[in-house]
């Protein structure tokens, strides 16, 4: 027999889950064009940074948020969500055209290598 208050469980969760989104959004419109770490949207709302992350790919599905430019750390670049949809000029600055060329290399050097491998000794031979 199933737990008797267990819709309310369920209905406690959802109504939860979008408390939280509330929560979330609010606080990114807060922030406007400047935007915040995911650290300081954890640290406005309450929430953990894995929720706040939870809800703001959710929110980034849906075109209502998007990374924004990321500030520089001492040791690296920190990304920044900003609320609204992408700017496509951003967006194109983001992507990295000569790394997708670069890896696009590797891929076919290492299939170039992969179809003239072959094994040194029968499979019978090799022990571990």
């Amino acid at each position: 027999m199933a737990h008797p208050n267990l819709q309310n469980i369920v209905n406690g969760s959802k109504v939860r889950a979008e408390r939280n989104a509330l929560k979330v959004c609010t606080a990114l419109m807060a922030a406007a064009e400047k935007g915040c770490t995911t650290r300081e949207l954890a640290e406005w709302t309450g929430l953990s940074r894995y929720t706040c992350l939870l809800h703001l790919y959710a929110m980034q599905d849906r075109d209502e948020a998007h990374l924004g430019k990321p500030r520089a750390s001492t040791h690296r670049f920190i990304d920044v969500w900003v609320y609204g949809p992408a700017d496509a000029k951003a967006e194109a600055q983001r992507a990295d055209p000569e790394e997708a060329e670069m890896k696009a290399d590797i891929a076919a050097a290492h299939e170039q290598w992969a179809s003239k491998w072959r094994p040194h000794r029968p499979a019978e031979a090799a022990w571990i």
